[in-house]
């Protein structure tokens, strides 16, 4: 599946580190939503291997994808 900016896609939490946390939206596609494309508290009570909703906002050159989540499954 290809992602494409302004997309939604289910997706599944990996890890989060200082920039923010890292989502699995499939197909090996890894994307980043920073901090402040957080739900309030999200960061806070996030565990790796939920299920969320997630919006891609960017893609780079690299094909690096930045995400915002839309709400938790």
């Amino acid at each position: 599946m290809e992602l494409v900016v302004g997309g939604t896609y289910p997706a599944k939490v990996t890890f989060r580190n200082d920039h923010g946390v890292f989502v699995d939206a499939g197909d090996y596609t890894i994307c980043l939503a920073l901090k402040e494309n957080l739900p309030e508290n999200f960061y806070e009570t996030v565990k790796g291997g939920e299920s969320v909703t997630i919006r891609i906002i960017e893609i780079d050159e690299r094909k690096r994808y930045r995400a915002e989540i839309l709400s938790v499954e």
